[in-house]
């Protein structure tokens, strides 16, 4: 519509030209090309892509909601201490049964570089097989079995204090921060400095050197 709209606005202006006595065709064809460089200009819209996304596939619906939010609330710290403004965290419900499809497109995607995963849907046999060779660290005690590129971050453990502070300062809605928090927050971390070697093999030569 925008470019129709501007093709009538171009031939009203060439019909003006026209119809004026004494105008040389150079004239005609120099303001019909400056007609046309405006349109151009118009039509094209500067896109920066992310040089790279970190995803998060946890629970954001359903009884197990809290769980997911108490996640991203640490993830989104850990970017803002780790991630630049060349990040995208990307926080992903897992939909439940439909886990294994989410990470299958999460997988497609060029610009993910690595993934974070808790919650029994996320780290399902067959949605970490679906991550295909998307690095992924599974968060919490969920019985996921290690394997690779699949990395385990099963530590549980109260925030301390400091990181409460600032977990809590960071977004006036994070939610008090249990067990979960501070590991999320160190296994995100450790995603976005590896995500920054520009790639999916060299996120996971990086997990696979420095994890555990």
């Amino acid at each position: 519509m925008i470019r129709q709209r501007a093709f009538r606005a171009w031939s009203r202006s060439l019909a003006f030209f026209h119809g004026c006595e004494g105008v040389s065709k150079a004239a005609l064809s120099a303001a019909s090309c400056a007609v046309l460089l405006v349109i151009c200009a118009g039509c094209s819209v500067p896109h920066t892509p992310s040089i790279y996304r970190v995803a998060l596939l946890a629970p954001f619906e359903g009884e197990n909601r809290a769980v997911g939010y108490e996640a991203l609330y640490a993830a989104r710290l850990a970017a803002a201490d780790f991630g630049g403004i060349w990040l995208e965290l990307l926080p992903i419900d897992d939909g439940e049964s439909e886990a294994v499809a989410r990470a299958h497109a999460l997988a497609a995607d060029p610009l993910i570089l690595a993934a974070l995963a808790l919650g029994e849907p996320a780290e399902d046999s067959a949605a970490v097989a679906a991550f295909g060779d998307l690095p992924v660290v599974i968060i919490g005690n969920w019985d996921a079995v290690p394997q690779p590129g699949v990395f385990l971050w099963a530590e549980e453990r109260q925030p301390a204090a400091d990181f409460r502070e600032r977990y809590l300062s960071e977004n006036a809605f994070a939610p008090e921060p249990g067990w979960l928090a501070q590991p999320v927050y160190d296994a995100a971390s450790a995603v976005i400095i590896a995500a920054q070697t520009g790639s999916r093999a060299g996120a996971m030569r990086y997990l696979s050197d420095h994890h555990e």
